[in-house]
C-alpha cells in the first residue's frame, strides 16, 4: 500500500514537473478524487502546509492573511470539501474551469474563511 502510494505520489510529482506549472487542473483532481484520493489527500495537505506558512509570515510582517479560520480546523476531507464546493459554485463561469485547483483551494478558503 504505501509502495503504491509513493509511485503515484511520484507519477503526480513527475506529471506536474513536466508541466510549466506545478498544479493540478479541474479534470485532473476530478480523476485523482476518483482513483488515488488518498494520494490527493496528501498533495492539498502539502498545498495546504504551504498557505499555513504563508499565513503566519503574513501576520508576522502585520500584513493581511490569506484567509482567517479562527477557532475552525480543516482536515484531509474537509479541504477537498472546500474545493468541490467552490468549484460547484464556479460552474457556471467557463472561463473558471481553467483554474488550477491550487487557486481554487485558495480562492474557497479565502470566501469561507475571510478575515474581518
Amino acid at each position: 500500500m504505501i509502495k503504491n502510494s509513493f509511485f503515484t505520489v511520484l507519477t503526480m510529482v513527475i506529471i506536474l514537473a513536466s508541466s510549466k506549472v506545478f498544479a493540478i487542473d479541474i479534470a485532473d483532481y476530478e480523476k485523482f478524487k476518483r482513483t488515488e484520493v488518498q494520494d490527493l489527500k496528501l498533495y492539498i495537505r502539502g498545498v495546504w502546509t504551504g498557505y499555513g506558512f504563508s499565513n503566519s509570515l503574513l501576520k508576522y510582517e502585520g500584513r493581511g492573511r490569506l484567509f482567517c479560520l479562527g477557532d475552525a480546523s480543516l482536515n484531509d476531507s474537509d479541504r477537498l470539501d472546500v474545493i468541490d464546493w467552490y468549484i460547484q459554485s464556479k460552474k457556471r463561469d467557463k472561463s473558471f474551469m481553467s483554474e488550477s485547483v491550487e487557486v481554487i483551494f485558495l480562492l474557497g478558503l479565502r470566501e469561507l474563511y475571510p478575515c474581518k
